[in-house]
């Protein structure tokens, strides 16, 4: 099997192929990851609220009423919105992947296990826009009322904000926490924004996330 991963990761260097080209064979062959081509990754900080409804059903089994009353996006895509404010990296029409950092939240008694690194998807695709364009456009892929979109924007209808569409979410099975996050980065970030990474860095804290070395 690893001679077949050998061959084939060969066969794609040889091909040249881009890096949308990567992302959709990631995307046939999912969970499979290639490493050792130019896909952007990003670490994106998202609130325990936002990740239990959008993804993340152990955090949503932490809630009052369990998981049967978590409206979670049982879609294969989603969206996440935020402000502008990004890494130039982060930009608009790219692709490639996302490592979910669950802050501690407003409300650090609510969520536990959180302020850790706890699932990676694929991101699709950056749209920026009016909340009121946005909502329109993906309101068929996720929970977000307009309201929840307008506070992204502080409630002025003429701000555009960033909306992140993303699938195949993976939940890791150890999530990374800060501090081993900040180690394999070489960095004391909190990730309060996005935060670009490379591939070797990303393959680091993916392959911990997900077998826990």
């Amino acid at each position: 099997m690893t001679f077949f991963f050998q061959r084939f990761s060969e066969n794609l260097r040889k091909n040249n192929l881009n890096a949308e080209n990567i992302l959709l064979i990631e995307r046939y062959l999912f969970p499979l990851k290639i490493i050792d081509h130019d896909i952007k990754n990003f670490i994106i900080p998202i609130e325990p609220k936002w990740a239990a409804n959008l993804f993340d059903q152990k955090l949503a089994e932490q809630t009052l009423f369990g998981f049967s009353q978590i409206k979670l996006a049982l879609n294969r895509e989603a969206v996440y919105y935020k402000s502008k404010r990004s890494p130039k990296q982060l930009a608009l029409g790219i692709s490639g992947r996302i490592l979910w950092y669950v802050s501690s939240g407003s409300n650090r008694k609510k969520f536990c296990h959180v302020g850790r690194i706890r699932a990676c998807s694929r991101l699709d695709e950056v749209i920026i826009d009016t909340p009121k364009e946005l909502h329109r456009k993906y309101r068929h892929l996720g929970i977000y009322e307009l309201s929840n979109i307008l506070e992204v924007a502080k409630n002025d209808e003429q701000t555009e904000i960033m909306a992140i569409k993303f699938s195949d979410t993976e939940l890791f099975e150890y999530p990374v926490s800060l501090k081993e996050a900040q180690e394999i980065l070489k960095n004391k970030t909190t990730f309060i924004s996005p935060t670009y990474i490379n591939n070797e860095k990303f393959a680091i804290i993916y392959k911990q996330g997900m077998k826990g070395q």
